[in-house]
């Protein structure tokens, strides 16, 4: 199960949205 090993970033992308780092 590699999708539930994810980066701490991601999951800050997922949990919430985007506002201070816009890629």
């Amino acid at each position: 199960m590699a999708q539930l090993h994810v980066s701490p970033i991601v999951w800050s992308y997922v949990l919430k949205p985007p506002d201070i780092v816009t890629l």
